[in-house]
Order: structure tokens, then C-alpha cells, then sequence
């Protein structure tokens, strides 16, 4: 986990440094097409080692949470 003072002024980029690594990319891939268990992801993902899975999936829960409820509000604008 980054601590807040080595995070970045802009929000943006804050969001970035929290998504934008390799293994969370590919992992909000898998997540595009469904939910899925966390074996599932790891077989997914077969050279990504249990903690590096565990530690990138416990920090992209608020951005995850705060893109669904983002996506049900513009939803229900159009």
C-alpha cells in the first residue's frame, strides 16, 4: 500500500498509481467479463503469486466500488 504522503498532488494520477501497474490492468481485464473467484483469477494470471494478487485486489476495491457506483449514475442520467 502506498502511504499518503508519497501519493501524487492530482487525484488523477493518484488514481493511476493505484491501477495503473501491470497486474492490475490485466486483473480489471479478467473482472470486465464477470465476476470472478479468486482462483479463477489466479489461474488466470499464472505468474502472478498469491500475495501480489491478494495486496493488488485489496487496493483496487474502492476504485472498483467507485467506478460501478459512477457507471449506475450515468446510467440512470441517459
Amino acid at each position: 500500500m502506498i502511504k499518503k504522503e508519497n501519493l501524487p498532488e492530482c487525484p488523477v494520477a493518484t488514481t493511476v498509481s493505484l491501477i495503473g501497474s501491470k497486474w492490475k490492468l490485466l486483473i480489471l481485464r479478467d473482472l470486465l467479463t464477470g465476476t470472478k473467484r479468486f482462483g479463477q483469477l489466479k489461474k488466470s494470471l499464472p505468474d502472478i503469486s498469491q500475495k501480489v494478487l491478494t495486496e493488488s485486489l485489496k487496493s483496487m476495491r474502492p476504485v472498483i466500488s467507485v467506478m460501478e457506483q459512477w457507471g449506475k449514475e450515468y446510467k440512470e442520467s441517459i
